[in-house]
């Protein structure tokens, strides 16, 4: 009797902490993407010139997103499981990896490293910003992963 009591203990926890969770992750708003090209890179690669250093162990797949802010719009808090290298083409974004934001604009680029907390959103109420995301990700994994936001509150070292 103990045992299925604390079966079901066990797992009304579980269900309360995974809905907890499903709950507190931060959704998107005025934020969509499409997808432009997919690839697998096969075969490990290895690239080093000039201070670029690039590498992989595993079969690899490149993506590549044109995402689209609407007004005030922001993707919601999130990770990715490989590095994702973004430029913006129109408008301005500010990008928040943990507690510390950017702004860019037009022209320029920001990376998002693999399994960082972190958040993009359109630095206007008025006019649209759209980014072009390229994620090398390993092969067949998710290209997101829904994230909380991170506690800003308190001081960090970043």
């Amino acid at each position: 009797m103990k045992t299925k009591a604390l079966a079901l203990l066990s797992t009304a926890l579980g269900v309360l902490v995974l809905g907890g969770v499903a709950v507190m992750a931060s959704a998107s708003y005025g934020f969509t993407s499409s997808r432009v090209a997919t690839g697998t890179l096969a075969t490990p690669a290895e690239v080093s010139y000039q201070g670029i250093e690039f590498s992989t162990e595993a079969p690899t797949d490149v993506v590549t997103l044109r995402v689209t802010f609407d007004p005030a719009g922001y993707s919601g808090w999130h990770m990715h499981p490989g590095l994702v290298v973004v430029v913006v083409i129109e408008g301005s974004v500010i990008n928040q990896i943990g507690c510390h934001a950017t702004p860019y604009g037009v022209g320029q680029s920001f990376i998002e490293p693999p399994m960082s907390v972190g958040q993009v959103k359109n630095a206007s109420t008025t006019t649209k910003a759209v980014t072009i995301a390229t994620l090398v990700v390993p092969k067949g994994s998710a290209l997101r992963i829904e994230a909380l936001a991170p506690n800003c509150t308190t001081p960090t070292d970043d």
